[in-house]
């Protein structure tokens, strides 16, 4: 198989199978036998008559394979699986903060209460207790749908369904006797 240059621009040589830089005439041979394992002397072989013919030779193309995609792929949805596993964990501690945080203020808002209205051992209902919120009376942020438990209550402390752990912080610690 005889290589043919059939164009010269410049430093480059187009060859039928693809281009080869060439800094210098005495570098063309040299060049040719380095990218293709070709001599065109030699009918088809290096200088040495080792070497692969070119016409087995594929051209390399630039770009992944699947098999490179697919593990690339693969190790992008584990990290982002952990990595939603950890903002799902950290979704649920702030909202178990929140809830913490709602319980304290309608206790306080429970004591305003008792304070304003000594006699009474219940609240009569919601739109009497309300306007001790500045924003409403809140709810747990997992369970918007019901409120919590002894909100009208004055004697038993608010208790939350969801976030059953607050309810351990809420509590006041036993007063030691002295």
């Amino acid at each position: 198989m005889i290589w043919r240059i059939s164009k010269r621009i410049g430093d480059t040589d187009l060859i039928d199978r693809g281009a080869v830089q060439v800094l210098s005439q005495g570098r063309k041979l040299s060049a040719l036998v380095r990218y293709y394992g070709f001599h065109p002397e030699t009918g088809g072989r290096n200088a040495g008559g080792v070497g692969r013919s070119t016409a087995f030779r594929h051209h390399v193309l630039a770009g992944f394979t699947l098999v490179e995609l697919l593990v690339v792929l693969a190790i992008v949805a584990a990290l982002s699986a952990l990595i939603g596993i950890g903002v799902a964990q950290a979704i649920n501690k702030a909202n178990q903060r929140n809830c913490l945080t709602n319980m304290i203020e309608i206790e306080a808002a429970k004591d305003e209460y008792q304070r304003d209205h000594p006699s009474d051992s219940v609240i009569p209902s919601q739109t009497a207790f309300a306007p001790y919120f500045r924003f409403g009376i809140p709810r747990c942020p997992n369970n918007r749908n019901s409120d919590y438990q002894n909100l009208l209550d004055l004697h038993n402390p608010v208790n939350c369904t969801v976030h059953t752990q607050n309810q351990s912080l809420l509590s006041p610690s036993p007063t030691p006797a002295s």
